[in-house]
């Protein structure tokens, strides 16, 4: 009977994240360009908004502990028609820099309060060129 319980309980969550992110695997369609461009990770945001990002190694994707930035004052947001060069990041505990990681980003939506929500997540992984 926990079992059942729990899994009804991780339905939810299960649910959100098939439909907000799109797939570590796919093809990158959207108005956000995701890719590796001389060993760095390249942003190019194609859209008329700007775009919000968070980049995490996918070997310590089970060890974030992160939500999306909401607030546009405070997020280092990527301008419409910017592309911006990221290098790669450490592996969380350590100084290795990964060889592969997931780029996640959003745009911000206003609410009716006043403050701002994500559209929806969207992921890509991107793996460094080994040369």
């Amino acid at each position: 009977m926990g079992f059942i319980h729990i899994m009804r309980s991780a339905l939810p969550i299960v649910l959100f994240l098939c439909v907000s992110c799109s797939s570590l695997f796919g093809p990158d369609t959207s108005d956000v360009n995701v890719s590796v461009f001389m060993d760095r990770i390249s942003i190019h945001n194609n859209s008329s908004h700007p775009v919000y990002t968070v980049v995490i190694p996918t070997a310590d994707l089970p060890l974030a502990d992160w939500i999306p930035c909401t607030n546009p004052q405070l997020c280092d947001g990527i301008a419409p028609g910017v592309r911006r060069l990221l290098s790669f990041p450490t592996r969380f505990h350590s100084t290795e820099t990964a060889d592969e990681a997931a780029v996640y980003w959003w745009h911000l939506v206003p609410t009716s309060g006043g403050g701002f929500v994500p559209d929806s997540l969207r992921v890509r992984r991107v793996r460094r060129e080994m040369f």
